[in-house]
């Protein structure tokens, strides 16, 4: 998890999107006893000083996020990058961290149901309340058109001995025991599902010729020679508002609407926050027309609520 989030660090999306970092962290590092949770040390290269999702290094380093003293200028670019710091930053075995989740869902009564809808059957929905986190698909079912797709494209390659992440730009890697990720999250303009050729190529490239090369600058002991066969190339296109996320509560029709999406590609990073904001105004909304008294009146008070 790192405060790299596509908008400038003073604006007011940006701090609503490091709040809900925060609060991920701090639960998630907790959640069963921490066993999700640990922490990778990563390399993050600045290009004129700023890295990748427009954030000054100056700010990176005056915000009291990290130490300015691990900010280092090289005496050369690489590949137009002249500036880099290494970072400790929070890390999570996210597949296990979804069973998880998903074993307590259960266990709290959950029930996981597999429904098509459109933006004419949201009234077929069998829940008055509903929690709207359809990611791009939420542009044409409220008739959202701010959101724009973003589209990320990752080769993953077998758990090898390196850890470590990187960022450059465009590109990010990540070394550690469940695997060597190699991808491109933010691709803006780009809305056609499925792995293009182009950007497994430049993957390649970048794997080849610049993280050796950006590896031996930092002191990073690399070898791409090592690695094994690449495992899949998977892709997807994220929801993006450039406005900012959409974390609010509407009518519409008779289901009340509690919408969660526009994230970006940065779900993770966010996710835990934004979700707890989302729960937070829909108990007031209910506290507000309903008379209720905290949130456990708020969901007591509801008959039947869905997701």
């Amino acid at each position: 998890m790192l405060p790299t989030f596509p908008f400038h660090p003073t604006s007011t999306e940006f701090k609503r999107r490091l709040r809900w970092m925060a609060d991920s962290i701090s639960y998630l590092s907790k959640y069963r006893e921490g066993q999700f949770y640990t922490t990778v040390r990563h390399v993050e290269f600045f290009r004129r000083g700023v890295a990748e999702g427009q954030i000054p290094a100056d700010w990176l380093f005056q915000s009291g996020i990290y130490d300015r003293s691990a900010l280092v200028t090289l005496n050369f670019d690489v590949d137009g990058f002249g500036e880099y710091a290494w970072l400790d930053v929070p890390h999570f075995d996210t597949v296990s961290l979804l069973e998880a989740f998903y074993a307590d869902f259960l266990e709290a009564g959950g029930v996981h149901l597999v429904q098509t809808v459109d933006r004419s059957t949201v009234e077929s929905v069998s829940a008055s309340h509903v929690f709207n986190c359809l990611g791009i698909n939420a542009g044409s079912m409220f008739g959202d058109h701010t959101l724009e797709p973003v589209f990320g494209q990752a080769i993953r390659y077998p758990p090898s001995r390196w850890r470590f992440g990187l960022g450059m730009g465009d590109f990010f890697v990540l070394s550690s025991q469940f695997g060597f990720y190699l991808g491109s999250p933010f691709i803006r303009g780009d809305g056609v599902f499925g792995p293009k050729r182009v950007h497994y190529e430049d993957l390649s490239k970048f794997l080849r010729t610049t993280l050796p090369k950006a590896a031996a600058v930092v002191g990073l002991e690399f070898d791409g020679s090592q690695l094994g066969p690449p495992l899949e190339t998977v892709s997807g296109i994220r929801p993006f508002r450039p406005g900012g996320a959409r974390v609010e509560v509407e009518r519409s029709g008779s289901k009340l609407v509690v919408h969660n999406y526009g994230h970006g590609a940065h779900g993770w990073a966010a996710g835990w926050g934004a979700a707890v904001e989302a729960v937070t105004k829909w108990e007031g909304y209910l506290h507000g027309i309903q008379g209720l008294k905290g949130p456990r009146a708020a969901i007591e008070g509801t008959s039947d609520w869905g997701i």
